[in-house]
């Protein structure tokens, strides 16, 4: 099946870096992300995963081939660069994007936003080997606000008790960048970004990979000025989640998280490819920040 989603083209001759765009358990297709992308110059396909569409309207078994396809059509089109794709993933499209830089050669840069390290919730069909998935919590670490906001950190598997589904990162062509925050009140983000560089490490990984860590931040990083959303209604558990965050600190960090998303992106999938280019990404510009100049 052809992958469901929606292209953000830069206007030029080109061609551009090409970037798979998802995000997480919200389901739908999102897609102010892949035109913010645009704008500083790749080609972007949003891609939805579940509820959108003909795709199933709950999460189910993923089948790598789905994300194959969605890699083959944007290196098809003429306006992207043939070198490679990257993918770019935000909490459970995080763990996806992982398995697409582990088992499709072509991509060759990652970013995984508070995501974890192994395929959780859902396994991964990758040909005839299933990827066993890591529970999505252990149900008794649930804590509860007064006002009934469900609060999941403390629920996160170790990965210590999942080696065997964990994803061989560690053979893949991509050069990674894995963001984490200090807050995340939905998973332990910082532990699982911190095991994947460890994996990495152990096994003397030669491509680029780095962890940008962002106290004070929640786990819906989004774009610059995004709100801040502290808890919301989630689609998949049928339950309002608590995300974490304060509005100062995790505003800072979808800033910071920005810039480092679109350098790390431009620099593996452009200048890697032709070390002579002189074209640089358009990177947004901010203000002296004086509306981040309070206590909150």
């Amino acid at each position: 099946m052809a992958g469901e989603g929606s292209g953000g083209v830069v206007t030029g001759p080109g061609p551009f870096p090409g970037v798979v765009d998802m995000f997480g358990t919200a389901g739908g297709l999102l897609e102010y992300r892949s035109a913010q992308l645009a704008s500083r110059g790749f080609a972007s396909l949003a891609l939805a995963f579940f509820g959108y569409d003909d795709l199933p309207k709950s999460l189910e078994e993923f089948n790598i081939t789905y994300f194959e396809e969605a890699v083959e059509f944007l290196l098809k089109h003429e306006k992207v660069l043939r070198y490679g794709v990257g993918v770019i993933g935000t909490s459970k499209g995080g763990d996806l994007a992982l398995s697409m830089a582990a088992f499709i050669s072509s991509v060759r840069a990652c970013v995984a936003i508070n995501g974890c390290s192994g395929p959780i919730g859902v396994p991964m069909r990758v040909r005839d080997k299933l990827y066993h998935n890591i529970p999505n919590w252990d149900a008794s670490m649930i804590r509860l606000t007064d006002d009934g906001v469900v609060i999941s950190q403390n629920t996160s598997i170790h990965p210590n008790s999942f080696k065997e589904m964990a994803l061989p990162i560690e053979k893949s062509n991509a050069a990674y960048l894995f963001i984490a925050s200090g807050n995340d009140q939905d998973m332990k983000s910082e532990m699982y970004a911190h095991d994947a560089y460890k994996r990495l490490s152990e096994n003397y990984y030669t491509r680029h990979y780095e962890i940008s860590s962002h106290p004070g931040a929640g786990h819906i990083l989004e774009p610059p000025y995004s709100p801040h959303s502290w808890a919301s209604f989630q689609h998949a558990q049928m339950l309002v989640m608590c995300w974490g965050g304060t509005c100062k600190y995790h505003t800072l960090g979808q800033q910071n998280a920005w810039v480092t998303t679109i350098q790390f992106l431009w620099h593996h999938l452009v200048k890697e490819c032709d070390p002579d280019s002189q074209t640089e990404p358009v990177l947004p510009t901010y203000s002296n920040d004086k509306h981040l100049q309070s206590n909150l």
